[in-house]
């Protein structure tokens, strides 16, 4: 079997340690969904994967490590979701991605400390959304990307220092985002944004000189943010730069 026309659903298995049988899988029409299996270690059964039409959630699955392994995958039709998955340590196996549709989100996985194998990707439709990943510490694997037609939300990713991976963005279509990051210590990631669509909402980050979300603010423009901006309860000492 090459190709299903539909969805194909992976789903709250005990027992299914690989996926060896879709191995001549190349096209998923609709959404491709694997979640809450217990056993599965990796997803080499679909290295053959090439395209899917729908959406790619990958979720709750216990022992899912560093292979994901669907390096023939280039395209999503819909938005690519990668949540709760306790052991994963990378997104290498995504590295041929260079298309999706809607949003792109990466939450609470709490071994992930990188975006490196999301390097393909130049754009993103919808929404880009960073939330609970506790170690994640290096966002350069987005370094390509130039647009966010929604949202950017980057929230409670507690090891996150920088957002220098970010540094290609130069519009946001809705809000942006930062609040709750622990380790959070600039915003240089963001200086070449010239438009935010929506709200500005810089908030909860403790480390954070309240003095840099103002820079950015005057950086953009405020005419250039579409509604409200909100900066708040980030650190009240802004520290010297330069000599």
């Amino acid at each position: 079997m090459t190709r299903i026309a539909g969805s194909l659903r992976i789903t709250d298995s005990l027992v299914l340690d690989n996926l060896d049988a879709l191995s001549e899988l190349a096209e998923v029409g609709g959404d491709l969904v694997v979640q809450g299996n217990e056993a599965v270690t990796g997803l080499a059964g679909l290295g053959s994967l090439t395209s899917l039409g729908g959406d790619l959630l990958i979720s709750d699955n216990t022992l899912l490590g560093s292979a994901l392994d669907l390096y023939a995958l280039g395209s999503i039709g819909g938005k690519l979701t990668v949540q709760n998955n306790p052991v994963l340590a990378n997104l290498d196996g995504l590295s041929q991605l260079t298309s999706i549709g809607e949003d792109l989100e990466v939450l609470g996985n709490e071994l992930l400390s990188d975006m490196e194998g999301l390097s393909g990707i130049a754009s993103v439709p919808a929404s880009l959304i960073l939330n609970g990943n506790a170690i994640l510490d290096d966002l350069n694997g987005l370094k390509n990307i130039a647009a966010i037609g929604d949202d950017l939300v980057i929230t409670e990713n507690a090891s996150l220092q920088r957002l220098d991976g970010l540094s290609g963005i130069e519009a946001i279509g809705g809000s942006l985002v930062v609040k709750g990051n622990e380790a959070l210590t600039t915003l240089a990631g963001l200086n070449q944004i010239a438009s935010i669509g929506d709200t500005m909402d810089i908030g909860n980050n403790p480390v954070l000189p309240q003095c840099r979300a103002e820079e950015l603010r005057d950086n953009i423009g405020v005419d250039n943010v579409g509604c409200q901006i909100l900066i708040y309860n980030n650190q009240k000492f802004c520290p010297r730069i330069g000599p």
